[in-house]
């Protein structure tokens, strides 16, 4: 009975880490202030990911495409003025805004400010096509469909969409197509045939 007993709390010790790194199965993202002008940024569980620094204007300062598990660097924001940036961490599933205000004493890192967005997911299956929405609640989407000639198949706006949606293609020339969603100022597109 002893034996069974240790048994089992070698099995949460060993499960107890493992199952606190898999939770949604997204990455975990840290950024901290290291010193008066740098940041550190940490991400677990990267899979070719891309990290972003923006200004307020939407300008692109520093990008850097990802790969492996395990990511940290410093970066030196010293040559930035003051005001109000964004590092944005994306990959295939979700966006994650970090706001961070650069003033003349400090770095403040806004975590309470941090904004998540999960992608939508488009599943094409035979002549149908199927959009995940459930992650997209009360945001504005317009679909798009668009064939090899870059000629509009079909279009839809919905407001406040959080319904999945089938579409059916059977009636469409067989060919390579173009799924093109726009939500929250940005454009997704997911490729598709139809055989």
């Amino acid at each position: 009975m002893k034996k069974r007993f240790n048994n089992w709390i070698a099995l949460v010790l060993v499960l107890v880490p493992v199952l606190g790194f898999s939770k949604d199965n997204q990455p975990r993202v840290r950024v901290n202030q290291v010193e008066k002008d740098v940041i550190a940024v940490y991400i677990q569980d990267t899979d070719l990911n891309a990290l972003v620094l923006k200004d307020k204007n939407g300008k692109v300062l520093y990008s850097e495409s990802l790969t492996g598990i395990h990511y940290a660097k410093k970066l030196n924001l010293e040559n930035l003025p003051e005001g109000l940036y964004f590092l944005i961490y994306e990959n295939e599933d979700m966006i994650k805004t970090i706001p961070v205000e650069i003033n003349k004493t400090n770095i403040d890192i806004q975590k309470e400010q941090v904004k998540y967005f999960n992608k939508p997911e488009v599943l094409a299956n035979g002549n149908s096509v199927y959009l995940k929405l459930e992650s997209m609640k009360d945001t504005y989407l317009n679909i798009r469909v668009i064939d090899e000639r870059k000629d509009e198949v079909f279009s839809e706006d919905h407001v406040r969409s959080h319904k999945n949606r089938k579409y059916d293609f059977s009636n469409v020339p067989k060919g390579n197509y173009e799924f093109e969603i726009y939500s929250q100022g940005k454009w997704y597109s997911y490729q598709f045939s139809i055989n």
